[in-house]
């Protein structure tokens, strides 16, 4: 099947070719049987190259745009927050339908001015969240988590979102867990009558205002944080609404509750300047932090055994 003049390889040899030309014929004109013509490929094979064909196609990189986060638009329903994404919120943004939080979502929010920037929620809402993947609201120049979108660092004299969850009338009973909310100016709003509230295994960092209800339904928290409020604020701001908690953290605030009443067990309220103006049993008052706080990992242990919580 090899080429006169082919070597083992298959690789035409010129120089055997021209010592083979008969002397009866110029060297200049090639011989017929030189010209080695290519034999069709069988049907089999064909397809078989044609499958090998498409398949490189399919692996070779197409041009393409990564979407590092997204733009929240002022209407949405039945959204459901990615874990994989963040998102940017410049305004007013609607939730309608069921509002779904996937852990490991990030929101980030513009400073707000004219424009308000907040997530109201007039639906269900759940949240698939987790102790190690907690849903993140916070601001826009935070880049210690999701995709960076403003360069720098929060700036601690202002609040970014106007309210970073609002959960208006019609989202029935709520149960918001492993939340992280921070550098809000309210960072809960609970607008209107509500079947019942529970927040629990969530931090509030730098809000003005943590939690504001504007009615007289119980709220629930369980196994919650507040630090750094900025002055002047307040961690429960209520319109005679009872707050029971359970497990709470309270440190470095200019108010515990106004407008509300709280009770509390088993709990720490530590650093805080305004009356204490709470009941309930095995809790834990301090005026200062010192010697109470310890490192452990990723977050902070306190460091008494009757009143244990991990910030």
């Amino acid at each position: 099947d090899r080429a006169p003049g082919a070597d083992a390889a298959g690789i035409h040899d010129a120089g055997n070719e021209q010592a083979s030309i008969p002397p009866s014929r110029s060297p200049a004109t090639t011989p017929q049987w030189a010209v080695v013509p290519q034999r069709p490929m069988p049907a089999a094979s064909t397809r078989a190259r044609r499958l090998e064909w498409a398949a490189l196609d399919a692996a070779r990189p197409e041009p393409g745009v990564v979407i590092d986060w997204a733009t929240l638009g002022s209407s949405l329903n039945n959204f459901t927050f990615s874990g994989t994404n963040t998102y940017h919120v410049t305004g007013e943004t609607f939730l309608s339908g069921t509002t779904t939080l996937e852990g490991g979502t990030v929101v980030k929010f513009a400073p707000y001015s004219s424009t308000l920037t907040a997530l109201n929620i007039s639906g269900p809402v759940v949240c698939l969240t987790s102790p190690y993947r907690p849903a993140v609201f916070t601001a826009d120049a935070d880049n210690s988590i999701g995709e960076p979108i403003v360069g720098g660092s929060p700036n601690t004299g202002i609040e970014y979102a106007w309210t970073a969850l609002r959960i208006e009338p019609g989202a029935g009973a709520v149960l918001l867990e492993h939340l992280r909310i921070r550098h809000a100016f309210q960072g809960l709003y609970l607008q209107g009558i509500t079947p019942g509230i529970t927040v629990r295994h969530s931090q509030f960092l730098r809000c003005r205002y943590p939690i504001v209800s504007k009615d007289t339904t119980p709220v629930r928290l369980k196994n919650v944080l507040f630090d750094s409020v900025p002055n002047p604020g307040v961690v429960l701001y209520g319109l005679d609404t009872p707050f029971h908690g359970e497990h709470l953290t309270v440190h470095n605030a200019p108010h515990l509750v106004v407008a509300g009443t709280l009770n509390l067990t088993n709990s720490l309220v530590v650093a805080v300047n305004g009356s204490l103006n709470y009941s309930g049993p095995g809790n834990f008052q301090a005026a200062s932090a010192a010697g109470l706080f310890q490192s452990v990992g990723a977050g902070n242990q306190i460091g008494r055994a009757s009143c244990r919580e991990r910030v």
